[in-house]
Parts: C-alpha cells; structure tokens; sequence
C-alpha cells in the first residue's frame, strides 16, 4: 500500500508538472476556473467594471486585443426572458454605449 503522505507528494508533482508545461493562454485559463464558482446576477455598469478589470488583467500579460483574445460581456435581462452579449472595448465613449445598448 502507498501512504497518504507519498500519493499527496505524487499529485503536488504531478500538478506542478502540469503548471509548469502550460502555455500563457492555459494558465489565465486555470486561473480564471480556479476557485469557488460564482453565480451573481450584476449591474450593467458592474459588469463593465469587471469586464475592464479582466480586459487589463490579460493586457497585461503580454497578450494583444484584436490578434489573441476579447473580453464579452454577457446580459440577461431582469424577467430573464433575453440574453444579449456584447464585445468589450476599452474606453469611455464604448463603455457608455455598450450601458445604453445593455440598459
């Protein structure tokens, strides 16, 4: 039999194998998957706050907007009757537009 202690050993290394030969894009990808899940139901003007902070999160990790990624923003209206999504755009006059399309 193998002790606890040896298999937790074997999956840490196995987990920090798998980390280590990740590209860019996997481990934004795992860390946007980690943790607890969140379900809540935001604000238009929420959610362009938090598309904004995602949008510079990824920026910032070297990545070009229009060549390798885009932030969306998804909309569920109030009765929960329509879906609308939105593509993200950093700036003042596309965030005001995506609230009034969105409101």
């Amino acid at each position: 039999m193998v002790s606890t202690q040896k298999r937790e050993m074997k999956n840490v290394s196995r987990q920090k194998l798998a980390a280590e030969n990740m590209t860019r894009v996997g481990k934004i990808v795992r860390a946007l998957q980690s943790g607890q899940l969140k379900s809540e139901l935001r604000t238009v003007q929420e959610s362009i706050h938090l598309a904004r902070g995602l949008y510079t999160q990824i920026e910032s990790q070297g990545f070009k907007h229009n060549n390798d990624f885009a932030v969306h923003i998804a909309y569920l209206t109030p009765d929960l009757s329509m879906l609308f999504t939105r593509k993200f755009e950093p700036g003042e006059k596309e965030a005001a537009q995506i609230q009034a399309d969105l409101s």
